[in-house]
């Protein structure tokens, strides 16, 4: 079933959705010019930072990928949410190997009773059913198939974890892992904004909790070492940005949208103290990503954010939850009955292998909860799936961890995660590819490739020049979504498609 997925987030990417909406041409223009010219749209040559619509940056860290990608894939909208999806694999197979990594720390329980056979089950399944239950994310799915920065970040932040939990294994590469986790951690802040606040807090927990289960102060100085040497790489890699981030440079963004920002508070806190209106924004945001229509039903509300089929959770999500549900029930039911005395539980009731999967389980939690923190923090369309980007990798993690100590325990879940999974797969993909049918087009500015389609049934010898000068008008409030069909379609170079534009907009196209 996961290959299944795998292979159908890379078919009909210019049908669905159709078109190609700023955020995805901006960035694409900035690569095709810097692959033609080593500047990038504006002029500026190969510079960290380009600029984005609404004050926001499009990163080298995309940009440098798509001008390698679009050298062997092309210039086509298909070419590059393409893309997006390879970064999303890059998410979901650095979560197999990660959780891979940390089931062989999970100590093997010894013996032959059932409950010790279950978590040594559990202990082997686990990366796979993080895989699956990341191949068959909602919230991955859509993030695969629109070209911006988004996906980016994640993937550098699950790869920065790769390398903090291969540096704890104490091997004559743990150096070269610490740099590479530094380095990963540097990129992921750098990709996209919301991560800066995500990341740090991420690699504090987990750095913790494998500071916490390392057995003896030599290895665990060694990993400190580590530690060290990934923050002083990440330091470094990420010091530029830090630079401009001091000095104003790409801050506008992240500032307009801000629940402290100075006017907003104003117009809306009240006779509340602007400490506790802040506070109560947050709790209230935060809240507002983990109602049932997010969540289960629909989703953003954005539909460059979610098709509107299901929500932000998978079925295989929600079985979990239902799991961890019923465990909680039937330990609260058996309290009742006095069948497990509160205060006379003389030990452990899990093998130690299974309480490790739980420690997993639940650390996936906090790091989703960092993951939601970015978005709760900004007041503008929430609850905002992009800006909560850095939570989706941590749900599969929780979700694979709950069905693997489910797989080991109860034989059932085995057929039941089969009949869910394939059942999600007939019932929301073919739907995915007619989402977009009846949508409004300015989702994703989708006139243009309607018309050059049109145009081209219609009169196969008119130009694509002429075409995009027939119908410049239609939606264009930036010059790149122009820029780009120039480039791509009628093979202008950056400049000429850049003076054509400006040209039109002069005469009052």
């Amino acid at each position: 079933m996961g290959v299944t997925w795998l292979v159908f987030r890379f078919v009909g990417l210019e049908a669905s959705p159709p078109g190609f909406f700023i955020d995805e041409a901006r960035p694409a223009v900035h690569a095709m010019c810097l692959a033609e010219t080593g500047r990038d749209a504006e002029g500026k040559p190969w510079p960290l930072y380009s600029t984005a619509t609404g004050g926001g940056n499009h990163t080298l860290a995309l940009l440098f990928f798509d001008v390698v990608w679009m050298k062997v894939f092309g210039k086509s909208i298909a070419a590059f949410r393409a893309g997006a999806a390879f970064w999303i694999l890059v998410t979901a197979f650095g979560l197999f190997f990660l959780t891979r990594d940390l089931a062989a720390m999970v100590p093997e329980t010894a013996g032959e009773s059932s409950d010790e056979e279950s978590a040594r089950s559990s202990r082997k399944v686990l990366p796979w059913m993080v895989l699956l239950a990341a191949l068959l994310s909602p919230w991955s799915f859509q993030f695969s198939r629109v070209a911006w920065d988004l996906p980016v970040a994640p993937a550098y932040m699950i790869l920065s974890l790769v390398g903090l939990v291969r540096c704890h294994r104490g091997d004559k590469f743990s150096i070269v892992w610490a740099l590479f986790a530094g380095i990963c951690a540097s990129l992921a802040m750098t990709a996209y904004a919301p991560l800066r606040a995500v990341v740090p807090l991420v690699l504090a927990l987990v750095g913790g909790l494998l500071l916490t289960v390392t057995r003896t102060w030599s290895v665990r100085w060694t990993f400190i070492k580590g530690l060290l040497a990934a923050a002083v790489a990440a330091t470094i890699a990420f010091w530029p940005t830090l630079r401009m981030l001091a000095d104003g440079k790409v801050n506008d963004r992240m500032n307009n949208v801000a629940i402290w920002r100075p006017d907003w508070v104003s117009a809306h806190k009240g006779e509340l103290p602007r400490w506790e209106f802040l506070v109560k924004n947050f709790l209230d945001n935060l809240a507002l990503h983990l109602r049932p229509s997010f969540l289960f039903m629909s989703g953003d509300e954005s539909l460059r954010h979610s098709s509107q089929i299901e929500g932000h959770l998978s079925p295989l999500d929600m079985l979990a939850l239902a799991l961890v549900g019923g465990m909680v029930l039937l330990l609260l039911l058996r309290l009742m009955r006095a069948k497990t005395p509160l205060l006379e539980v003389s030990g452990p009731t899990l093998p130690a292998t299974t309480r490790s999967l739980v420690v997993i389980a639940f650390a996936a939690v906090l790091c989703g909860f960092f993951g939601l923190v970015p978005a709760a923090l900004t007041f503008e369309a929430i609850p905002h799936a992009g800006r909560a980007i850095g939570a989706w990798p941590f749900v599969p993690v929780f979700s694979g961890t709950v069905l693997a100590i489910a797989w080991g325990r109860r034989r059932w879940v085995a057929p039941l995660l089969a009949i869910v999974a394939l059942g999600h797969t007939i019932y929301f993909l073919p739907l995915y590819f007619h989402a977009y049918d009846n949508a409004a087009k300015h989702w994703f500015m989708r006139e243009m490739p309607d018309e050059i389609r049109k145009e081209r049934l219609e009169n196969p010898t008119v130009t694509i020049q002429q075409i995009i000068s027939d119908h410049f008008g239609y939606s264009y409030y930036y010059d790149e979504v122009p820029r780009y069909y120039l480039m791509s379609e009628a093979k202008m170079g950056c400049e000429e498609a850049k003076s054509l534009v400006q040209g039109w907009r002069a005469a009052g196209k």
